[in-house]
């Protein structure tokens, strides 16, 4: 059992918010929309609800829009009112009451990005004022408190200022947004239950960053663990001193999507500073009994706790013995040492629900060779004249689940032809494995592999993190061992079409590149689907031709906004000297939130200070542009700007192909977007340096990247 009540976790239920106090009720709620002009922009065909749950934090679900725009989906047991994210184009924060009926209307131009975000949504249904007063406000933050230039700046003080300085720095933050929110209410005629709302955003934003910090500025700073547990170790009680505050027995706190937000991050915190030895030795001990040691392990565990808090921390240490093994969980039930009813009713539904797969045979693994080379001769027996297309993915693997949509269109392209689609789940509890591919109708043949299997199954197709992808041919050899995710569509599907067909593709699945022709020094012509996610960004990215190198700080950081640093990929020996000509064909898949943004950046001189350059497309909230940006740490995990632009252009939209390119003659620089000049050049004393290519808070496609000298 060792380790055990701290693994990730899946949970089906939904948490909600308690604005008021309000008699609790259990009801149902609706909620429809229709997305205009659908027919222009039929490839983005579902739309994301987005949730806290009680137990397991941010949780998703997905919903399909028909081919006349409309979709609609229910929600039962709600008995709170719920504060949510609903995610089509961008990532808008509604709450919908037990009871409610919501209508969306969506403007489908909404993908081009050149109004403010919420002006694409229009809300009507019983709960109207309440939201479109929400959408009021957070519009207003957005606008004036919550700028890119705002993040740069916080995420600059994070990495570099003491904790005295960052509370300071959190706190004229705080004190600006309460300002702002005071002046919002008071001209807007807003209800006492909206008041109450607001009340918490401010207060739980400002505890949630707090805590952040205490592990952000570590990581930012590279502290190995001793460094990071004696830093945390020495955080003056008084920087805490807002947890006097915490009322434990209020529920009502659950209204606030900051709230379930900062719970993370104060178990998260209190979990890092406790003696993992000390209880681990207690869990692997001879005399040691889940139920008669309970208490001792919680006095470890929580000792400051006590009330709701205490079982709802209780509740959710049991729920993530549940989905990692249930089989043995069973055996030692604690729900009667959980005292809040509504958190004992909750916590006993889940074990219900899990214990109702424990004996379903429909998913029976029966694949049992450890040996990578044996699996694989197995499954290709179990198929035989098939593409085999492999998805290794978890329960827990937020990007896998939201390839599954993309995965349902491919197959309905492909229905009837020679191919089958396997997933390989991993490090997953088998009752929550079952229950996952229920919930989620993930159709195909499915393995839950074992540790030993997936080991070994990675050796050979190199994988350093899920969701990753394989392609087997109708001959059973492998022809792609980082094969293009789901949410490629065409790209996929036409790839597996040429094998089913038998197509030679000999220069895709042995890596033979396009030779470089003329003064072209490096030059791709295979698309390559990028995704600059936290999940996949792991090893050397080899872009057909490049061979571009992970940056020493290049990966994502998510905050518990969900958007990401930035992150890059060096052509470390390809000098970038005289004159000289980059260009590059991108776009958008998806921008995960924030200020997405893809595209190249050069890394070295560049006048002052050694900043890098980059040109990209950027997606803001309210617009979508090109953007020419300056900064000394992009290759670092984060952007410290001297100065950027972004200039939307007429008939641009991201998520198309784009070609952008620049050429340097002497120390002018000239940009050029679709082969048109995009303003005047620009003069650069100096611009040396190498090649790379980053992304934010995005997932890029990068059809080709050409270099050449002038």
């Amino acid at each position: 059992m060792k380790n055990l009540w701290y693994l990730t976790i899946t949970l089906f239920l939904i948490t909600s918010c308690n604005l008021s106090n309000n008699k609790t009720l259990s009801d149902k709620a609706v909620i429809t929309g229709h997305v205009s002009n659908f027919s222009k922009i039929s490839e983005h065909d579902f739309i994301d609800f987005i949730y806290y749950d009680l137990f397991d934090g941010q949780k998703k679900i997905i919903k399909d829009i028909d081919e006349d725009g409309n979709f609609s989906f229910e929600l039962d047991n709600l008995d709170k009112p719920t504060e949510f994210y609903l995610k089509y184009a961008s990532l808008l924060t509604y709450c919908i009451f037990p009871g409610d009926s919501l209508h969306f209307e969506i403007d489908g131009n909404c993908w081009e990005g050149r109004k403010k975000r919420y002006e694409y949504f229009t809300i009507t249904g019983s709960s109207e004022k309440f939201n479109r007063n929400l959408a009021k406000y957070n519009q207003l933050i957005s606008d004036s408190l919550n700028t890119r230039q705002f993040f740069y700046e916080e995420s600059n003080v994070i990495r570099n200022s003491t904790i005295e300085y960052y509370k300071k720095f959190e706190t004229a933050y705080i004190k600006r947004k309460q300002l702002l929110t005071n002046k919002f209410n008071s001209e807007n005629n807003v209800s006492e239950q909206f008041v109450e709302w607001t009340t918490q955003n401010v207060k739980f934003t400002e505890w949630n960053n707090l805590f952040r910090y205490t592990w952000l500025h570590p990581h930012y700073n590279k502290f190995d663990g001793k460094k990071q547990y004696e830093f945390k170790k020495n955080i003056p009680d008084s920087y805490f001193a807002f947890l006097d505050n915490w009322d434990q027995e209020n529920k009502d706190y659950l209204g606030s999507i900051t709230y379930m937000q900062f719970l993370h991050e104060y178990k998260s915190y209190k979990m890092s500073l406790i003696d993992h030895d000390k209880i681990n030795k207690m869990y692997v001990a001879e005399s040691f009994h889940p139920i008669k040691d309970f208490d001792k392990i919680n006095k470890l565990k929580y000792p400051d706790e006590k009330g709701f808090v205490l079982d709802l921390l209780i509740a959710q240490d049991f729920s993530h013995l549940l989905d990692a093994n249930f089989k043995l969980t069973k055996k030692y039930i604690i729900l009667d040492k959980i005292k809040d009813t509504e958190v004992r009713e909750r916590i006993t539904a889940k074990y219900n629900y899990v214990e109702s797969f424990e004996n379903d045979k429909s998913l029976a693994n029966n694949l049992n060779h450890e040996n990578a080379d044996e699996f694989l001769k197995a499954l290709v027996k179990k198929h035989p004249n098939k593409v085999i297309y492999i998805d290794f993915w978890a329960t827990w693997c937020g990007p896998c689940i939201g390839e599954m949509p993309y995965s349902r269109k491919v197959k309905k392209k492909l229905e009837g032809k020679d191919v089958v689609f396997v997933y390989l789940a991993n490090r997953s509890g088998e009752s929550v494995w079952k229950s996952t591919i229920a919930k989620n109708k993930i159709e195909g043949d499915h393995y839950l592999l074992t540790d030993k299997q997936f080991s070994n199954l990675s050796k050979v197709f190199g994988i350093t993190g899920v969701p990753h992808y394989a392609l087997i041919n109708k001959e059973g050899i492998i022809v792609d061992k980082n094969a293009p995710r789901p949410r490629t569509g065409d790209l996929l599907v036409n790839l597996i079409e040429n094998h089913i067909s038998g197509k030679e593709l000999t220069a895709i699945a042995e890596n033979k590149y396009v030779k470089p022709q003329n003064n072209v020094v490096a030059q791709t012509k295979q698309p390559k689907n990028v995704a600059f996610t936290l999940d996949n960004f792991e090893n050397n990215w080899d872009v057909k031709g490049l061979n571009f190198e992970k940056t020493e700080n290049g990966t994502l950081q998510k905050n518990s906004g969900g958007w990401a640093n930035v992150a890059g990929a060096i052509k470390k020996d390809l000098e970038l000297k005289g004159d000289f000509m980059i260009e590059t064909k991108l776009r958008m898949v998806e921008g995960v939130s924030g200020y997405p943004t893809a595209g190249f950046f050069i890394d070295g001189s560049l006048d002052n200070n050694d900043p890098s350059l980059a040109f990209c497309l950027f997606g803001a909230h309210n617009t979508q542009s090109v953007g020419i940006h300056k900064s000394r740490n992009i290759t670092s995990g984060g952007w410290v700007g001297d100065g950027y632009t972004n200039t939307p252009i007429e008939g641009l939209s991201i998520y198309n192909w784009t070609i952008l390119k620049i050429e340097k003659r002497g120390n002018n620089v000239q940009f050029y977007v679709n082969g048109k000049e995009h303003g005047t050049p620009i003069e650069f004393k100096n611009l040396e340096g190498n090649l790379g290519l980053m992304g934010e808070s995005s997932i890029a496609e990068f059809e080709y990247v050409d270099f050449k000298r002038l």
